[in-house]
């Protein structure tokens, strides 16, 4: 059990350690997503004592900025869907951030492209569950374990199509279908 699992109450430890096992059918994930079909987990206590690895820039400058950090899981809110992130992009606007060339908030969690599974939807979030694999470019700070997207800027990624795969071509295929239907048609 790791060290974060440890630390928590014995009814967050079955919680939150299931997220960190594959999405297949196992007890651990059908507890998990029972607890929260009827909302018993309790996200204050779980944000104060679990901590998710993300890398992070406090001051801008080259890569020696990326600093390794550990921070509260995030809970979902409102229309928003809680992924473990297994695989996410690196693009140009995350070294632009860095260096300051387009300043953002410090200290921030850089990242906006990711692939991962489900690990529970926030509020009024439908069409999502618990394993489902999904990728987005809207990740709010996809260089971590977990991360939080807006459910309408989530897609599900088809059978066939590796998380690793989907965060690699997502923002590319967008790019490519833009360039040729609207800027060349």
């Amino acid at each position: 059990m790791s060290s974060s699992c440890s630390r928590m109450s014995r009814f967050a430890t079955v919680a939150v350690c299931s997220m960190r096992r594959s999405a297949s059918v196992d007890l651990p994930w059908s507890m998990w997503a029972t607890m929260q079909k009827f909302r018993m987990v309790d996200w204050d206590m779980m944000e104060e004592n679990i901590a998710m690895k993300a890398i992070r820039i406090r001051a801008t400058g080259g890569p020696e900025a990326l600093e390794f950090d550990e921070l509260p899981l995030p809970a979902p809110g409102p229309g928003q869907v809680l992924i473990r992130v297994e695989a996410c992009g690196v693009n140009f606007i995350e070294v632009y951030q860095r260096t300051g060339f387009y300043p953002v908030a410090l200290p921030d969690t850089p990242g906006s492209e990711a692939a991962g599974l489900v690990v529970v939807p926030g509020e009024g979030v439908v069409g999502f569950r618990p394993g489902d694999k999904v990728a987005s470019t809207s990740v709010i700070g996809a260089y971590a374990e977990y991360a939080l997207v807006p459910a309408d800027r989530l897609v599900r990624i088809p059978q066939g199509i590796t998380t690793h795969q989907a965060a690699a071509v997502l923002l590319q295929g967008m790019t490519a279908h833009y360039l040729t239907h609207d800027t060349c048609p």
